[in-house]
């Protein structure tokens, strides 16, 4: 082995005496038994003198048994010689090598200092005089790698099977070049490890494939444009979309992300469940599916799983956030920018379909919003199907076996957006994104908004819901989209099943319903003791209720709203009271919808036994089954239900939860429904269901009262739903403010086309309008007699206690 000062001399670079010499740490350069005889051709990746000569250096003291040393060939990867070396038509094996630089240990992670990002200084790519400071302070930070090697008979084998027959012979040399890369990465990330496995010459590696140039000359045909032209426009959307990673950035983006969610919030992980997802992403790629409640998402999601060692995920984002200096740094730390509407463009499609089988069959994680945007409600908005359909063909290519798709909640205490956005549901103009806006929504992030809460629901295999790519691939496409939607379901009931009850939507939930009115203490807690209970003996998930089992922790939260100006409090009566704020409704509801898939359930059951209850002799227990399920089809454009057996045993449950004898009735309660729900103490119907209702009569009695011959234009209608709304809240005919919101409404709209209640008709649609009207005038009364149960309820309790006190 070479001595210090041979090193020394070599390069003037390692300091005497140190420990760690590179070259006495480098691995075998190629495995033992490996046929030598045909010579050896060796690719070095090297970017500066400094690494050029510890290569050379370390291969001309490697020992070789069998082999003249004069055999063995040097090139660089871009070396122009190398195509002719290739084309002699002996067998020689190649060999990649290169110099890995590892990251000094700073603290208790490698990570960079935002130091190094200003001064374009990445510690795994050093520049010459800082490779020379570190051989000569820092040799342990050095390694000489060598990558798996191959015959140039393997190596032309495995192009002519990639790119086909009629590929040009004189791209050989290129896909050998971008193998030694590809085995290069592989042999650091050993090294470095598996947080930097990102892609390497993604875009030469798609568009030099067989598949994707047939693909391309399909679409060609289709379009009747030449290929030459579609092949040029598809580079221009590979460079828009590939991210070109930097692990200097990775580590920078990450921190700041930390950093500006760490200054606003205590952040909980399940961290028990992503030992398991680590299991999961040493066998298939991750899809992460989280909710969308605010743009923090973008910086939270990614930094989680970087935290805990997980390879970059590629995260998907609108083109509306490429704004400099953001969209910059985004998309070399993995952010892929999409466009907000392709459906006419063939050749972005087509790009985009096979990044992602790239992507997937590469087992490298992808992430995006599945709902497709920030929720202005603060519950899961409906799925989009767009990008998760690209995952589907990328699955049934059959280049990979599975793929687990990661239902993610991300529940925030209170945002700074919120505010912002229930403007917006009222109709305000969308602030648009940019550099100014970026300084102000950082600079929020100062102000203390409690808890975050990140869990994630039970992955979900593709393969096992849809059947193995040969199978998925040959149904008709009409099956293959309502199995696609089936999938998408699952995924957010895992979504909503990941998102534990916490306090303070909790407390916002007691407080909406009761018409606004401020209540103690004392009234607060009457109200939060038997939905506490309820949580208990459900069994549902939660983290800190427990501080609701006293005072002090109850006016802890309304003292944290009432700071950000969502409740108003009075401290200068006999005690204290709360109210929710004026105009502060939506932001209110925003909050409490992050809980209240827990409880749809619950108000369901409430609202079908009050139904069966007022049928003659009572109702049947039947009469109470069916008309859960017509209210779960009245509802299910607004939640996410389960199967309609699993709902069955849902809604089973929660009448048992009143009575447990009730099955065993021949009627449904009758007249004891009253009482059997006065005595849970739970009232849920109007805080959960009263705005959606309401908005739901706004858009049916707004489609009813027009002429049915009328073209239905979405825009104009929203904008005739928005001012009836308010009317009517002018009037004090709505009970609840947050019901005139233009997200409710386009809900509402969605299940009028369901039924066939918008496109232009005779007067038999006017009665079917009619009758959507008048279902709904249903269910809001009996909404009301909830309401009056509740206030009843909570009189009486008031009365005891007045009296006691008297």
């Amino acid at each position: 082995m070479a001595s210090a000062r041979s090193i020394e001399k070599l390069a003037g670079l390692v300091r005497p005496g140190a420990a760690g010499d590179p070259l006495d740490q480098t691995p075998p350069l190629v495995p033992p038994g490996a046929d030598l005889s045909q010579g050896i051709i060796v690719l070095a990746e090297v970017w500066t003198d400094v690494e050029r000569r510890l290569v050379n250096e370390w291969l001309d003291r490697f020992p070789l048994e069998g082999i003249d040393r004069a055999a063995i060939e040097r090139f660089e990867i871009d070396d122009p010689r190398l195509g002719d070396r290739l084309s002699r038509g002996d067998d020689p094996l190649v060999v990649p090598v290169r110099v890995a630089w590892v990251p000094p240990v700073r603290g208790r992670s490698k990570a960079t200092h935002l130091f190094d990002l200003v001064t374009l200084n990445d510690p795994r790519r050093p520049r010459a005089y800082r490779q020379s400071a570190i051989l000569r302070w820092e040799p342990d930070r050095c390694r000489l790698l060598a990558g798996a090697p191959a015959t140039a008979s393997e190596l032309r084998e495995r192009w002519m099977d990639r790119a086909g027959g009629g590929a040009d012979p004189s791209e050989f040399v290129g896909f050998v070049a971008r193998q030694a890369v590809l085995a290069l990465e592989r042999a650091e990330l050993a090294v470095v490890g598996a947080r930097y496995k990102v892609p390497q010459l993604v875009i030469e590696e798609i568009s030099g494939s067989a598949r994707f140039r047939e693909k391309l000359a399909a679409l060609a045909e289709r379009e009747g444009r030449p290929i030459d032209e579609l092949a040029a426009e598809a580079q221009e959307y590979f460079q828009e979309l590939v991210p070109h990673h930097s692990n200097l950035v990775m580590d920078a983006f990450s921190g700041f992300g930390r950093l500006m969610y760490g200054r606003a919030y205590e952040v909980e992980i399940d961290r028990s469940r992503l030992e398991e997802l680590r299991e999961l992403n040493r066998r298939h790629a991750l899809v992460f599916l989280p909710a969308h409640k605010s743009y923090l998402d973008w910086f939270v999601v990614p930094a989680v799983f970087d935290e805990a060692g997980f390879p970059p995920n590629h995260t998907l984002a609108g083109i509306n956030l490429d704004f400099f200096p953001l969209g910059p740094l985004a998309r070399r730390s993995g952010t892929v920018f999409l466009r907000r509407t392709f459906r006419d463009n063939g050749v972005y499609k087509l790009v985009l379909r096979e990044y992602f089988t790239y992507l997937v069959s590469k087992r490298f994680n992808i992430g995006w919003a599945i709902e497709g945007g920030r929720t202005r409600t603060g519950k899961l908005r409906p799925p989009k199907y767009g990008l998760l359909t690209y995952v589907l063909d990328g699955y049934t290519a059959g280049e990979v076996d599975d793929v687990m798709l990661v239902p993610i909640s991300v529940a925030y205490d209170q945002l700074y957006e919120v505010a912002k956005m229930a403007e917006e549901a009222h109709g305000a103009q969308k602030q648009a994104e940019g550099v100014g806006w970026l300084i102000d929504f950082v600079r929020a992030q100062g102000r203390g908004f409690g808890t975050l809460n990140i869990g994630f629901g039970e992955p979900i295999s593709v393969r096992a819901s849809l059947g193995s790519p040969e199978q998925f691939g040959a149904i008709d496409r009409k099956a293959k989209q309502l199995e696609l939607q089936k999938l998408a379901l699952k995924v957010c009931v895992g979504i909503n099943q990941a998102s534990p009850v916490t306090p303070l939507p909790l407390v916002t939930l007691a407080l909406l319903g009761v018409g606004g009115r401020a209540l103690t203490l004392d009234e607060v807690r009457s109200i939060l003791g038997p939905l506490l209970s309820y949580i208990e003996r459900r069994g549902l998930p939660t983290t800190g209720l427990e501080s609701l089992g006293t005072g002090s922790g109850v006016t802890r939260v309304l003292d944290s709203l009432s700071r950000h100006g969502v409740v108003e409090a009075f401290d200068k009566g006999p005690e204290p009271v709360w109210a929710i704020g004026r105009g502060q409704e939506l932001v209110a509801a925003f909050y409490r919808n992050g809980v209240i898939h827990w409880f749809v359930d619950r108000a369901i059951m409430e609202l079908a036994l009050v139904h069966a209850a007022a049928q003659d002799g009572g109702g049947t227990v039947q009469d109470t089954w069916e008309e859960c399920l017509r209210l779960r089809d009245l509802l299910k454009f607004e939640f996410f239900f389960t199967t309609k057996r699993e709902f069955d045993q849902e809604m089973r449950l929660e009448t048992s939860l009143l009575d447990p004898e009730w099955e065993s009735k021949s009627r449904a309660m009758g007249s004891d429904v009253k009482r059997a729900i006065d005595e849970s103490g739970v009232f849920v119907a109007h805080r959960v269901l009263r705005s959606f209702i309401e908005a739901y009569k706004i858009v049916a009695d707004c489609l009813a009262a027009r002429d049915p011959r009328q073209a239905f234009d979405q825009g104009a209608f929203l904008e005739e739903c928005q001012h009836t709304g308010r009317m009517l809240i002018m009037q004090q005919r709505l009970a609840s403010p947050e019901s005139v919101s233009r997200e409710l409404f386009g809900t509402a709209i969605e299940l009028a086309g369901h039924r066939d209640l918008l496109d232009p008709g005779r007067e038999e649609l006017t009665r079917a309008r009619q009758a959507l009207a008048e279902e709904l005038e249903s269910v809001s009364r009996r909404v009301a007699l909830i309401d009056q149960l509740d206030a009843e309820h909570y009189g009486r309790r008031a009365m005891v206690k007045y009296l006691g006190k008297s």
